[in-house]
């Protein structure tokens, strides 16, 4: 299994052509399922992914939903992103760029800063890559392309409540679905022979549910946790081919591994805030097709630190003034190996929300730049920059005050 990844990665170095793209390579192989995106929310993304005990009365927490109980009115958020990848090896230099969804949700709080309600959706697992090889075959008259669309996502249920004042607590149910389908084509140059296309689909559905908690230590100090249980999966896998009499149907099992994510926050003034965060993920222990473990598998972590500079609540301020700004920087192990060896990302980001309404409604903006991979280690390296957008619009409906 590590040769014929490693052949993978070493194909798109001699004989590159892309013939789709967007995510990364390093998501792209066999028993694979994607690009891991973590669940940060678009200010988040602005403060290198501090947020498991960032407190935001608008923003919609997407990582610790305890923070819920922080939402004075019913909030909506739509989040979206346009990402572009410049892969670098030493045979090739291939730039792709992708845009799209990455995540909705919805917060109902019931009774005022005590008990919340929502649900969201995120995509989790997401695939836009292809390589185009080539000169293949004993006369070199054909050429092949592999490419992969899909993504698996996640609808989650939420309930978020405050026993005491610097308490809060959640539970999510989540129900993860998608497909993901691979498209093979083997074409020849020569019309005397028949181009060959072979494609899969694969239908996932699978459940798990999460743990969150917040708690302040006075009026400086906070604590975030979240635990995320396993995923099994439940794939149904079709391939289809003008080479094959009928479509071949099989069904086959994946296991994905557990999160856990804790976060420091300080408030160094009541304009200005500060912590980090950690996720870690037991892919090599837990990451299992058919019970059977991949081999280039790795176990995940990723460390955010951040700062955000709140706007000053005045009325008639110049607009500058009326801006929440952000900084951070991160670094990750991603879940694969390439060459045997770890891939590591890390990278700087930046951010800021412009309050629209009375501070009611605002629309955040993130940009990050960072690298992926180093060529002497993983054979090839990506360097990424992304640029993410959400709109936010709070509103007094169905909220009670605490009684």
């Amino acid at each position: 299994m590590k040769k014929y990844f490693s052949l993978v990665l070493l194909v798109v170095f001699i004989l590159p052509e892309m013939a789709a793209g967007g995510t990364s390579i390093f998501g792209f192989g066999p028993r694979l399922i994607g690009s891991y995106r973590n669940s940060y929310s678009i200010s988040a993304l602005g403060r290198g992914g501090f947020e498991m005990s960032f407190i935001d009365s608008l923003g919609i927490n997407q990582l610790n939903y305890a923070l819920w109980t922080k939402l004075e009115r019913t909030s909506i958020s739509v989040s979206f992103n346009y990402s572009g990848i410049t892969t670098v090896s030493d045979q090739a230099h291939v730039y792709n760029a992708d845009a799209g969804f990455t995540g909705g949700f919805l917060t109902l709080p019931l009774i005022r800063q005590k008990l919340v309600v929502g649900l969201g959706l995120i995509p989790r697992y997401v695939n836009n890559t292809g390589i185009k090889i080539l000169n293949i075959g004993p006369d070199a008259n054909a050429s092949q392309e592999i490419k992969t669309k899909g993504n698996l996502s996640e609808a989650a249920l939420v309930g978020s409540f405050s026993p005491r004042p610097h308490l809060s607590l959640a539970l999510d149910v989540g129900y993860d679905f998608g497909m993901i389908t691979d498209v093979s084509s083997i074409l020849y140059d020569n019309t005397v022979f028949a181009d060959i296309h072979i494609q899969d689909e694969y239908q996932m559905r699978g459940a798990n549910f999460g743990l969150s908690g917040f708690y302040e230590f006075g009026e400086k100090y906070s604590f975030g946790v979240k635990y995320k249980s396993p995923t099994h999966i439940t794939v149904h896998q079709e391939r289809k081919s003008s080479n094959l009499p009928a479509a071949i149907k099989q069904s086959r099992d994946i296991d994905l591994p557990s999160l856990f994510a804790l976060g420091l926050g300080y408030k160094i003034s009541p304009l200005w805030q500060t912590g980090m965060d950690c996720i870690y993920q037991n892919w090599k222990g837990s990451y299992a097709v058919d019970d059977e473990k991949v081999e280039q598998i790795r176990d995940s972590y990723r460390i955010g630190l951040g700062f955000e500079k709140s706007p000053v609540e005045k009325r008639f301020l110049p607009v500058l003034q009326n801006l929440s700004w952000r900084g951070g920087l991160f670094f990750s192990q991603l879940n694969v190996t390439a060459n045997d060896n770890p891939v590591y990302e890390y990278g700087l980001t930046a951010g800021l929300s412009l309050p629209i309404r009375k501070h009611r409604n605002r629309i955040d903006l993130a940009l990050e730049f960072g690298q992926r991979g180093d060529k002497k280690s993983t054979f090839l390296s990506e360097k990424f920059f992304g640029i993410s957008l959400s709109l936010l619009s709070s509103e007094q409906w169905f909220v009670r005050e605490k009684r």
